[in-house]
């Protein structure tokens, strides 16, 4: 006689094909660190996530395009030193529009001093664009593997969600970067309606509705983004 499989074992088997999907990507009720380390595999100085300034240097004024907070990512970092001759590529996309009339916009980053053009610091710079509440500091960046880790967690989104519904009781689906940009989905009960929310970095920190339109266009902006970052060789 032949055995029918178990519910528990298929939902186990989809998640983890759901991992393997995403394996930086987002976890069930569980914190992701924003300050953690990059992970195996996350792009080197020569490779274009530039360190932090030494122990010696002091921090100086902020250079044009980077916040006046303490720096969370690579590129940031490297764009905030001063006293250096920088050039910096830009490649801006459309805003995106948010539910309460907030809009994203996304721009992706090459920069280099021209006397080490082969050292380059890529990311992706992220601003808020709310007239009611935003400031100046309304700003994130993702280095080139948290662009990486986002893409794939948006396009598991969909997957997690008809996994987490089945399941007993409220959840919540979340991916948040090391600078506390990110995407949260809140699951009250299997009957309701996901509830999407991009958060964004402030005090406190912003968590504005993600619409269906919004996140598809996310996925295409971070793709092109990507696309900018690794395709364009020094001159």
């Amino acid at each position: 006689m032949r055995r029918r499989a178990r519910p528990a074992a298929a939902a186990c088997a989809a998640a983890l094909a759901l991992a393997w999907l995403a394996p930086a990507g987002p976890a069930r009720a569980q914190a992701v660190p924003e300050t953690a380390p990059p992970g195996p595999g996350a792009p080197g100085p020569s490779a274009g996530a530039a360190s932090a300034p030494g122990a010696g240097e002091a921090p100086g004024p902020a250079a044009p395009g980077a916040s006046t907070r303490d720096a969370a990512t690579s590129v940031e970092a490297w764009l905030a030193r001063p006293g250096r001759v920088v050039v910096e590529r830009r490649r801006p996309l459309p805003a995106i529009a948010l539910g309460g009339g907030a809009r994203i916009a996304l721009e992706a980053v090459v920069a280099f001093e021209p006397v080490r053009e082969h050292e380059r610091a890529l990311g992706v710079r992220v601003r808020l664009l709310d007239g009611a509440r935003a400031e100046e500091d309304d700003i994130a960046y993702l280095d080139p593997f948290e662009v990486d880790d986002l893409a794939r967690t948006l396009a598991a989104l969909p997957a997690l969600e008809r996994l987490e519904r089945s399941a007993e009781g409220p959840a919540e689906i979340r991916h948040v970067s090391r600078d506390g940009f990110g995407v949260l989905v809140s699951l009250s009960s299997p009957s309701a309606a996901p509830r999407r929310a991009l958060r964004f970095p402030g005090d406190p920190p912003h968590r504005l509705p993600l619409t269906d339109a919004a996140l598809a266009e996310l996925r295409r902006q971070l793709d092109a983004a990507r696309s900018f970052l690794f395709s364009a060789p020094p001159d």
